[in-house]
This record gives C-alpha cells, sequence and structure tokens, in this order.
C-alpha cells in the first residue's frame, strides 16, 4: 500500500515549507521547555537538508537562464519535465508544467524551454507563494501550535497501539525514537518520513522547482499569482480524521523501510524525464484506488472509502479550484507560467482534463 508515501508528495508544498522550512527561532517562542526536545530534533532533521542551499546573498539567475545566456562550463541540464500550452482566441496563453518540491543539483541551470516559458510570461501561478510564507513570523508560529496536540494529549490517543508501534519500527530502522515527538500530530511524523527519503536520495527542497521561480519572481519584480494559500493547505493537511491519518501511517512498517525511498527515486527520475504516464498511473484518482484494490483493499472495505475522500479533498476538489483560476486567467487573455505538483494534471479529475473539458485545446510541449 503506498498511503503514506502519496500523502508525504502530494503535500509536500505545504509540509516542506512549513514544519520543514522553520527555523529554530519560531520553534523556540512556540515551545514550552516540556517541547525542547522535540522541537531541538526536529530542526536537526530539517537542518541535514540544508548543506546544499545556495550561499547567502546569490543570485538564482544562473539556474534560470536560456542556453544562450549560460557559459559553456555551465551547459543548461538535459531534464526534461512535462509541460503544456493551452492558448485563448483573445491572446490568453497558459504554460502548465508539474512541479517536484525538492530536486538536486543537476537539475540547473534549466533548460532553455523552462527558461523561456518563465521570460515570455507575465506572471507566474503557483499553488502558494511559500518562500512568502516561511518569511512571516506569524504563519510560522501558527504552524508550530497546529503541531502539536493540547496539553494532555498524545498521538498514542488518537491512533491505534499496533499502527504506533509498526510505525516506531519503521522509524528506529533510521535510528528515529517517535517517543519524542508523541505531542506531535501524525502530518509532523509523515513529513520527518519525508525529509529522511530527501536526504537520502540527495533532494533538496530548496532545489525544488517551484521555489527557485518564485525567487527569481520576486527578485525581476514579476508577479505572482496564488491558486491558493498557506492557511488553506494548512488547515487541509491538519484536518484529516483520526482514521484517515491512521490509514496514512499504517504503510510505514519496519518491513518498509526502504520501499519509501525507492518510491520517490522513481518519481524524481519520472519527473525529470517527462514521463507523464508514470504519474497517470501512479497518482490519478484511479490508479491511487487501483493500487489500494490490488493490495486487498476492495471498494467495499473502509480503507477504500477513506482513501477515496482523502483523495477528493486532496487532489479532486483542488484541482477544481486551480482550473476555474486558470480559465480566468485565459479568459482575461493573461500570459501566464503555471507551476502546481505534478499529481494535480492527472487523470479524469485534474487540471488538463477539466480545461479540455471547458472547450480548450491542451498542446504537450
Amino acid at each position: 500500500m503506498k498511503t503514506g508515501r502519496m500523502f508525504a508528495l502530494l503535500a509536500a508544498a505545504v509540509m516542506l515549507a512549513g514544519c520543514g522550512a522553520e527555523d529554530s527561532s519560531s520553534r523556540s517562542e512556540a515551545s514550552s521547555a516540556g517541547e525542547a526536545a522535540v522541537t531541538t530534533a526536529a530542526v536537526t532533521t530539517d537542518a541535514a537538508d540544508s548543506s546544499k542551499a545556495p550561499e547567502e546573498g546569490s543570485s538564482v539567475k544562473e539556474e534560470i537562464s536560456s542556453a544562450a545566456e549560460t557559459p559553456p562550463e555551465e551547459k543548461p541540464s538535459d531534464i526534461t519535465p512535462a509541460m503544456w500550452e493551452v492558448t485563448s482566441d483573445n491572446g490568453g496563453r497558459l504554460v502548465l508544467m508539474g512541479s517536484m518540491h525538492a530536486l538536486k543539483e543537476e537539475c540547473y541551470p534549466l533548460p532553455e524551454r523552462i527558461a523561456e516559458a518563465y521570460a515570455s510570461s507575465e506572471a507566474l501561478a503557483v499553488e502558494c507563494d511559500i518562500v512568502e510564507a516561511t518569511a512571516d513570523s506569524d504563519i510560522m508560529l501558527e504552524e508550530v501550535q497546529k503541531m502539536y496536540y493540547p496539553v494532555g494529549e498524545t498521538i498514542n490517543d488518537h491512533i491505534s497501539a499496533e499502527v504506533i508501534e509498526s510505525v516506531k519500527g519503521y522509524a528506529a530502522k533510521f535510528g528515529l525514537d517517535l517517543t519524542l515527538y508523541e505531542r506531535c500530530k501524525p502530518w509532523v511524523w509523515l513529513t520527518l518520513f519525508e525529509m529522511r527519503a530527501l536526504n537520502q536520495l540527495g533532494l533538496n527542497t530548496d532545489l525544488g522547482i517551484d521555489n527557485r521561480l518564485l525567487m527569481q519572481a520576486k527578485e525581476d519584480g514579476k508577479e505572482i499569482i496564488e491558486l491558493e494559500s498557506t492557511a488553506f493547505q494548512m488547515d487541509l493537511l491538519t484536518g484529516y480524521s483520526d482514521e484517515i491519518c491512521e490509514l496514512l501511517l499504517a504503510p510505514y512498517t519496519a518491513d518498509n523501510a526502504d520501499a519509501y525511498s525507492e518510491d520517490l527515486a522513481q518519481t524524481y527520475e519520472a519527473w525529470k524525464n517527462g514521463d507523464f504516464e508514470f504519474f497517470e498511473k501512479s497518482y490519478s484518482k484511479a490508479g491511487q484506488l487501483q493500487d489500494l484494490a490490488d493490495a486487498g483493499y476492495g471498494p467495499d472495505t473502509e480503507q477504500y472509502k477513506l482513501m477515496e475522500k482523502y483523495i477528493d479533498s486532496m487532489q479532486t476538489d483542488r484541482n477544481k479550484g486551480m482550473a476555474e483560476k486558470a480559465l480566468k486567467l485565459l479568459q482575461e487573455g493573461r500570459r501566464v507560467f503555471l507551476v502546481v505538483g505534478e499529481a494535480h494534471f492527472c487523470g479524469e479529475e485534474g487540471i488538463l482534463s477539466l480545461l479540455k473539458a471547458a472547450g480548450y485545446e491542451v498542446r504537450r510541449l
């Protein structure tokens, strides 16, 4: 069952801009002395991913440049992520690209086709402005507060002892003692697992393509359009029932200690090479539910029903909102580079299908 992996990958935009990106000062303001051990351990885990961050004050223009502007020793990378174009009769043009929120240095400088899509657009549209969010101390403080159960409660009061013990066995495989995190909510545990997998593969959230494009847009003074808000995403991710959270945690067992990293490695290669068929099979609603059925949890099971509810809130409903805003941009004749998580383009409920249903031609670039 891949449900835990799905949660971390689909939710990476907020997870890595929030818990994974907070600085130690914002954590300490929100933490009591009794939470110090949790705070220190979390910061240590997150900081392990910072060694590959760009030097302070460095420009990201070198990464987002065309081949003609790039010195021979800094040739653009050969990545070919999936991209599409949609145009309207009034001069509107959307270039759509699926993002991955953590990448490697080998992806930069970005290839000319991506640099051109950015340069020729008057605005950059993203799920939410994660750069702005991480600089807002009020948002960071609120997110820290949402990490924890109320005083007197722990995760043991919400998740079954069987799943808790199984997940602790998974964490022990890579030296993480989850007893330090028992006051933390399940999404924090899932974030820690994601960070571990990213670190293991050398994937860096500072190099995530949406993060880099946002930094460039701010440097250039280019308009940034948020399709959602950080508050909306945090409320969504922290608002799931105990039953859904248990379903998402259950796949993390000692026997599956390396499976998440292996799946993430395959996802990275598929994104880098523009293998959209991989994403359609793995991350469309139909694909995810088929995986669950293949694992023995058919449509009549509670697990299947819970997963369907989760997918609808995480993807289907959000896709509709994003597609509505994309259609409005086209109707207004805007020229926009729209970059959101690749899963949002997948399946009959994906943004591409919704644009086609509205009468637009979607052309793969």
